[in-house]
């Protein structure tokens, strides 16, 4: 039959380890803290990297991953009939916030780089919700805006540029405005 022994140390060596220890605790709690790098505007690029952001109202605006169920953040559209059109997600459970932000641009007759007026609406709409601002009910106005496309690839799928709009809720009155906007993106791709 085997025995157990407990060797019980003495207060005063009790003390030591505890001191240890707690030097220990504080050398390992010491170590040097890196501030994560705040988001900021993608790069102005032209090589298909699927990105895109802009300041709306001042405030950095960056496509996030929606909800579960539908994770989808970014997706481009152009088809057979010239029309481009860019939508993009924020979801604001991030920020604490309710409801997702939504960007959208459509555009009509798009052929080749150049600029792009935003103001015609026979051939455009742009749309910009935030949070858990109430829909439209009707196609907001773009008071100002362009569009400029700086790179416009059929073979490759890519489409690269920037833009700048002020647009006008007609049923709320609310006025939101997208700046320094940029993006680099793939023909329908959805992300």
């Amino acid at each position: 039959m085997s025995t157990l022994y407990i060797n019980v140390i003495g207060k005063k060596a009790g003390s030591c380890s505890m001191l240890y220890f707690f030097a220990c605790f504080l050398l390992l709690s010491c170590s040097k803290k890196t501030n994560p790098t705040p988001p900021k505007l993608p790069d102005i690029t032209q090589e298909g990297k699927n990105t895109f952001g802009c300041y709306v109202d001042g405030t950095l605006w960056l496509p996030t991953n929606r909800f579960e169920l539908y994770p989808t953040r970014l997706c481009v559209r152009y088809d057979d009939t010239q029309r481009l059109n860019i939508t993009c997600w924020r979801d604001n459970t991030i920020t604490g916030k309710r409801g997702n932000d939504i960007i959208e641009i459509n555009i009509q007759n798009i052929t080749g780089t150049g600029t792009y007026d935003l103001t015609n609406a026979a051939r455009v709409s742009c749309y910009i919700r935030l949070g858990n601002e109430t829909s439209p009910l009707s196609v907001p106005t773009v008071t100002k805006g362009a569009l400029t496309i700086t790179r416009f690839d059929r073979a490759k799928n890519i489409v690269s540029g920037q833009f700048a709009f002020t647009i006008k809720n007609n049923d709320t009155n609310v006025i939101h405005e997208a700046t320094e906007g940029r993006f680099d993106l793939q023909f329908d791709f959805c992300m």
